[in-house]
Formats: structure tokens, sequence, C-alpha cells
């Protein structure tokens, strides 16, 4: 079996075991109609779709110490020593890439994106939980899902020539680079999942709003 073989039987593995979870997305949905015996279970399931984000930010944290470094050191090779090496300026793309797309998940969960609101911080807390709740379903999930489908070409083609940079002497792991988009997505359809949980509880009064946001708090101060 050649490289590219393995990988590709890999590949198709994940992809059952994406479609045999994709069931769990609807849980939440679940939840506002059944709330007592979901409730239990949905708390466990996003907290533990919480400390997963949590654990790959904590660890993400420390490509933006790298980067830092690697920055400095290639203002100190160009301009005291008057060298250049195109492998050090590419891998500053890639630890930026491994930064802000491995932090996604945990940047959602400490409400850190950009949100363009005119209405919500007017909002009740349950007119609130009803809003992010309709956004995971109407967007966010189909947007993460739309990503993982349409990235799977790519992300093929990329891995059957193992891509390299364009640049003779650039990094040779593009295709690496290429596979966080599906790590990305991921990552944002786990948390998506979390938000939409913790919506479904406080809209039928099994999680109060409060919690939420100290759950959340907690876990950013544990990312940064």
């Amino acid at each position: 079996m050649t490289a590219y073989q393995f990988w590709s039987v890999i590949g198709a593995g994940l992809g059952w075991i994406g479609w045999a979870l994709s069931p769990l997305l609807l849980l939440p949905l679940a939840g506002l109609i059944a709330p007592r015996p979901l409730a239990e279970p949905l708390g466990f399931l996003s907290r533990a779709a919480d400390n997963i984000n949590l654990a790959v930010g904590w660890a993400s944290k420390w490509f933006a110490v790298a980067l830092l470094g690697l920055v400095c050191w290639i203002v100190v090779e160009r301009y005291v020593f008057g060298l250049g090496s195109t492998k050090t300026q590419e891998a500053v793309l890639y630890l930026h890439a491994l930064l802000f797309m491995l932090a996604a998940g945990v940047t959602l969960l400490a409400g850190g994106h950009v949100r363009v609101d005119l209405i919500y911080t007017r909002l009740g807390p349950k007119g609130r939980a009803a809003t992010d709740f309709a956004g995971c379903y109407l967007f966010l999930m189909p947007v993460c899902i739309l990503i993982l489908r349409e990235a799977a070409p790519y992300i093929a083609a990329s891995w059957r020539v193992w891509e390299g940079s364009r640049e003779n002497l650039g990094l040779p792991y593009v295709y690496l680079l290429k596979t966080l988009v599906p790590v990305f997505a991921i990552l944002l359809l786990v948390q998506a999942f979390s938000m939409a949980a913790k919506c479904a509880l406080i809209l039928r009064d099994r999680l109060s709003p409060s919690e939420r946001g100290e759950n959340a708090h907690a876990h950013a101060e544990g990312a940064a």
C-alpha cells in the first residue's frame, strides 16, 4: 500500500466517523422538545466539547510565542547579518495559520469573534439564547459542514502530490498546512454544538444564563 492509499483509507474512515457522529448535532434540537431526560447528557456533552477546544486553545497559544520569537529572529537575521531564508519566511505563515485556525473554537467559546449586532445586546437572556441557537443551526453549522464537504477534494489533491512550496527553498509541507482547513471546521462545529446545547438548556430553564457566562469566562482564562 502506497502512502497516498494509506492516507486515503484514513480519510475515508474519518469521513464515515463524521457521518456516524453527525446525529449528535441534533441533540440540542431534541433538548427543546424533551428537556428533562436530555438535560444531563446535553450538559455533559457540552462540557466535553468545551474541554476539547479549551485543550486545543491552550496548546495553540504557544504558537503565538513561537511566532513572536521567529519574527524577531527574521528581523535580526535580515538587518544585522544581512541574511534571509525562504523557509523562515514561510514558517511565519505556518505558525500564523496554526494559531488562528486552531484557536477558532476556543475564541467562539470566549465570545471573542466579531459580532455585528444592533438588537442582540438589548435582548434578555432567553432572547440571546434563542438568537445564538438559531444562528448555530442556520449559519454556523451549515457553513462548517459546507467547508468540510468542499475541502475534501482540495485536501486530497494536495496529499496526492505531497504538495510543497512553490519556492525552491521553501517548506515542503503545504499539504499539512491545507489540512488545517477541515480541522478548523471541525473545531468550530464542536463548539457550535456546545453553544446550541447551552442555549437549549437556557430556553428550557435547565441552565441559568449566569452559569453559561461563568463557564465561558473560566474557559477563556484557561486558554489565555
